[in-house]
């Protein structure tokens, strides 16, 4: 598989591996998760989800500096600022102690950037956590990573993302990325927000301080967006196609 763009801090990416296949299940058995997908598959399936698992590695394979990757989050169980580690340093070794200071990865679910599927040329970034990280700015994170890789290492010209109209937290992410709406139309047959962001909007954007842009982004979900509604008499997924080899089958929006 693709190795992971790069990593730093507290957030790594790592290729898929088989041994992921429960921890994606499990993910995808909580309703919050995929409450507002806009291509849920049947990641709850253990059998559906390894073999999903299996031909990711060959369609990443085949388009370097693109794929899926696992995500982990790098944290210690106590830290010298915990309200228990002086009472912990009292009744543990040195080792020991060092052991529960010592950062360990979490899964927390996968970012990705991978070919449209109506597109092929063209790139999308997306993302899907687990609810216990929501709101801790991983996202953002994860979301930076992949643009450098791709405006930095790919010379991609733009990048697209893709979600659900009713899920502010992605546009407000996508938005304190640079990312420009360019409105609602289908995706594989669903009714979807769209952005994109060139080279340009990325590195101004990177250029100034997080708390402004999520001030700003923030205003803009709250005063700005109104989604257009989907065109009346349109089946929701009637122009859904045939998911490529079962590796498509990510999910685009970041959030």
């Amino acid at each position: 598989m693709s190795a992971a763009p790069f990593s730093e801090g507290r957030l790594r990416l790592r290729p898929f591996a088989a041994g992921d296949r429960d921890r994606l299940v499990a993910m995808h058995r909580d309703p919050r998760v995929r409450e507002l997908l806009i291509d849920d598959r049947p990641f709850d399936d253990a059998r559906w989800t390894a073999m999903f698992l299996q031909r990711l590695e060959d369609y990443c394979a085949a388009r370097p500096g693109l794929g899926l990757w696992a995500a982990e989050h790098w944290v210690a169980d106590l830290s010298p600022g915990d309200a228990d580690y002086a009472e912990a340093a009292e009744v543990l070794s040195p080792e020991a102690l060092a052991r529960m200071c010592a950062p360990r990865p979490r899964f927390i679910g996968w970012f990705n950037l991978m070919p449209m599927p109506a597109d092929p040329d063209e790139v999308e970034l997306g993302c899907r956590l687990v609810p216990e990280v929501w709101g801790s700015g991983l996202s953002l994170e994860g979301g930076a990573l992949l643009l450098d890789h791709a405006f930095d290492r790919l010379g991609r010209a733009r990048v697209h993302a893709v979600c659900h109209p009713g899920h502010r937290s992605v546009h407000l992410c996508l938005r304190s990325l640079g990312f420009a709406h360019r409105g609602e139309r289908f995706y594989e047959g669903v009714w979807s927000s769209h952005f994109e962001v060139d080279a340009a909007g990325w590195r101004g954007m990177r250029a100034r301080p997080l708390a402004m842009r999520r001030r700003e982004a923030a205003a803009w979900v709250r005063e700005v967006l109104r989604p257009e509604p989907a065109p009346a008499g349109v089946a929701q997924g009637a122009e859904r196609g045939a998911v490529q080899g079962g590796a498509q089958a990510a999910h685009h929006g970041v959030g």
